[in-house]
């Protein structure tokens, strides 16, 4: 058992919360029984899973093997949640490809990490078949990113590639529609949408929103100016999978 987080292991691993940390190691951390759960379950390779109640082997169905047992302090020490679980697992990265095809949402600059966690379990939910994530984007597998998406980081690729040549791409053979305060409620119908997603702040840069044929606004009832771009990306990801069903009817 380890029981200091002065521990050389330790310290190691706590470098992984750092997004330079992850580069340089290839992994990254997972926390949390539901996180860990779908990590065990994905096609990702799991280095090493650290609980503090070993009960957790069982219900979590994983290799002894590859547990190392410790203190409630230590996984305090590398969990990133107020409330830590008990558990969390070394997951190494796995190089995914882009995906052209069905429904996609690509994220231009989007910085909060929760909102990128949140993102990322929308795309799951309503069954698209990628994440597309430009380099000034917060790092989807960051901590706070990984557990806000509550394992469906492990679902579907989640890649960063210029924001440009994907759309150049996809525009090919789909539609690009993004969220735009100058948009319309025009909405594409097609076997094929990506959905567009701005920074926080200034929402989605010139010169993406002109290679979007689809500039869709969303209708505000009340008096906030905006929307939370997590919020915003749930109803376009939504609002796209029902245009994909009903054009395939």
């Amino acid at each position: 058992m380890i029981t200091s987080r002065k521990n050389e292991h330790i310290k190691e691993l706590k470098k992984l919360e750092r997004r330079r940390g992850r580069d340089e190691a290839g992994c990254f951390m997972a926390e949390g029984v539901k996180c860990v759960r779908e990590a065990l379950k994905s096609g990702f390779t799991v280095r090493e899973v650290l609980l503090s109640d070993e009960s957790l082997i069982n219900d979590l169905s994983v290799d002894p093997g590859i547990v190392t047992v410790v203190t409630d302090e230590v996984i305090e020490a590398l969990s990133d949640a107020k409330t830590p679980q008990g558990v969390v697992a070394v997951v190494e990265k796995k190089e995914s490809a882009p995906v052209f095809s069905g429904l996609t949402v690509v994220l231009d600059d989007v910085s909060d990490p929760t909102n990128v966690g949140s993102i990322i379990r929308s795309a799951d939910a309503a069954g698209a078949s990628c994440v597309i994530l430009s380099e000034g984007c917060a790092d989807a597998f960051g901590p706070k990113s990984v557990r806000c998406s509550m394992g469906s980081v492990f679902h579907l690729p989640v890649v960063t590639q210029d924001l440009e040549t994907y759309l150049k791409e996809f525009g090919k053979s789909g539609s690009c529609v993004c969220g735009h305060l100058k948009g319309d409620s025009e909405f594409p119908k097609d076997d094929d949408i990506c959905v567009v997603i701005g920074n926080e702040s200034r929402g989605v840069s010139d010169d993406i929103a002109d290679l979007c044929g689809f500039k869709y606004r969303i209708p505000i009832y009340g008096r906030a100016e905006s929307l939370n771009a997590g919020v915003a990306a749930g109803l376009m990801l939504y609002r796209a999978a029902e245009s994909i069903r009903s054009f395939n009817l």
